[in-house]
């Protein structure tokens, strides 16, 4: 809308009012402009361009952070725990038992110890020699007991003269093909008549420790289960085989010495026919033996006669074969 002309103004007047309402209407337009550019500069013009502004965290926020570190904090001490408190693995090759009334029992094989003794259980371990022989000589009040070759009471059966257990020996791991010249005559076929030498460095635990395993190095295949501390009967001769015993291994869990106290504790069985020995009625059995954590090294190619001919300090460890 055009402004009414003043004609009571002078032209000179009026030229100057002109120019002072045009130099206002120019300010308002720059600042306006101005303030249109801060706005645009503030807008996001898409999705990509826009700037994030830092809200205040709510309580679901806050609630899901403390269940992220608890969450963080629990998976550590999981991993913790199972590290601390996860088995430790024996450096001892172990001999598992699998027994006839259900149970399993664990022995540790005390090797770099006792190698003559330890090798040659472990040996006859591994070809079966153990599997279906029965723990015998259980008598009263002398607290321990043994195990071996017999294959049940009332019978002279043993696994020596087992005629198809030795035919399934493999024949390298026995390496009885030279044997039969060198140790016994080929008209024998018990392949199991060596006596040992003792360990040169054999402990006396024997007669010291509550289960520890002992070899008799009177005959091939007899060990003896110590069941108490101090067991005088081995030390005052009671024992008839208390100088032959070399100790090798240990049930040293606690779940199998108490399933041998339970199996020693049975009832007796005095006419077993083995040796005029007492037995446990019922007659407990050995299954089966497993071995783990062996010496890989060593018994990848094992043999057992060539072990055995240097084991005593570069010599030969038997002291004799002969037909049992």
């Amino acid at each position: 809308m055009k402004r009414k002309k003043d004609y009571s103004l002078t032209a000179k007047e009026r030229k100057a009012l002109r120019e002072s309402e045009e130099s206002k209407s120019n300010n308002v337009a720059r600042s306006t402009d101005t303030t249109e550019g801060v706005e645009s500069e503030n807008v996001p013009e898409s999705v990509g361009d826009a700037v994030a502004v830092k809200q205040p965290m709510t309580k679901k926020s806050v609630w899901i952070m403390i269940a992220c570190i608890v969450l963080a904090l629990v998976i550590i001490l999981t991993a913790v725990l199972l590290l601390v408190l996860q088995p430790q693995t024996s450096k001892y090759p172990r001999a598992t038992f699998r027994l006839s009334n259900g149970s399993t029992i664990t022995m540790e094989i005390y090797e770099d110890e006792a190698p003559i003794a330890a090798t040659n259980f472990l040996f006859l371990a591994q070809i079966g020699f153990f599997d279906g022989t029965i723990i015998y000589d259980v008598q009263p009040e002398r607290n321990f007991m043994r195990f071996g070759a017999y294959k049940g009471y009332g019978t002279d059966e043993t696994k020596y003269k087992d005629a198809d257990f030795i035919a399934n020996i493999p024949q390298k791991m026995f390496n009885i093909v030279n044997a039969d010249e060198q140790y016994f005559d080929k008209a024998e076929s018990n392949k199991f008549g060596y006596r040992l030498k003792k360990d040169l460095n054999s402990t006396t635990r024997y007669g010291d420790e509550a289960f520890v395993v002992s070899y008799n190095n009177a005959n091939a295949g007899d060990f003896v289960i110590n069941l108490i501390d101090n067991n005088r009967d081995f030390r005052v001769g009671t024992s008839s085989i208390a100088s032959n015993l070399v100790a090798f291994g240990k049930f040293a869990d606690e779940e199998s010495q108490k399933i041998l106290r339970d199996i020693y504790a049975l009832d007796k069985n005095y006419h077993t026919g083995v040796s005029n020995t007492v037995g446990t009625d019922p007659v407990i059995r050995i299954e089966s033996v497993k071995i783990s954590n062996l010496n890989k090294k060593k018994w990848k190619n094992f043999e057992f006669v060539s072990y055995m001919n240097t084991a005593y300090d570069g010599k030969t460890a038997f002291s004799n074969w002969y037909n049992a």
